[in-house]
């Protein structure tokens, strides 16, 4: 590193003048190259431009409300309907143990129904039954803060 240095100083003004100026040259052509091959965003294509206008306007719109679905009491009772029947309930805390005979059917309709009541899943177990399904629910309340 220190011999280009000590060759640079050693050369004349105008053979420093010159190199500079080949450089410059060099650098402004490059950029000139990659500037031409690029497209500007004025020449994009009518879709492009009308997709930005679309997406300007979302950002600018004020944000729906999210309707809110009532949430039901929770009770154990609600869960037998047809082809599901409740075999046991242990409450403790603010769930519970919750033992159901029931069918492949019915099993995304009970999910459902302790989504509405706040309930959440801790484990579950899904065994076979006599001719049905024997579904063991670990629940907590969503809202519980303990």
């Amino acid at each position: 590193m220190r011999a280009l240095t000590e060759r640079w100083c050693a050369l004349s003004m105008k053979a420093r003048f010159s190199l500079w100026l080949i450089f410059t040259f060099v650098l402004l052509s490059l950029i000139g190259i990659i500037r031409r091959d690029v497209p500007s965003f004025s020449s994009a294509s009518p879709q492009i431009a009308e997709r930005w206008r679309g997406l300007r306007q979302l950002q600018t719109q004020p944000a729906i409300p999210l309707v809110q679905t009532p949430v039901l009491a929770f009770t154990p009772l609600e869960y037998q309907f047809a082809g599901t029947q409740l075999v046991d309930w242990q409450p403790e805390g603010s769930g519970g143990e919750m033992v159901l005979d029931t069918h492949w059917q019915q099993i995304a309709e009970i999910f459902a129904l302790l989504g509405t009541q706040n309930m959440s899943v801790r484990a579950f177990n899904l065994k076979p039954f006599a001719k049905a399904l024997r579904l063991t629910l670990q629940l907590e309340h969503i809202n519980d803060t303990r």
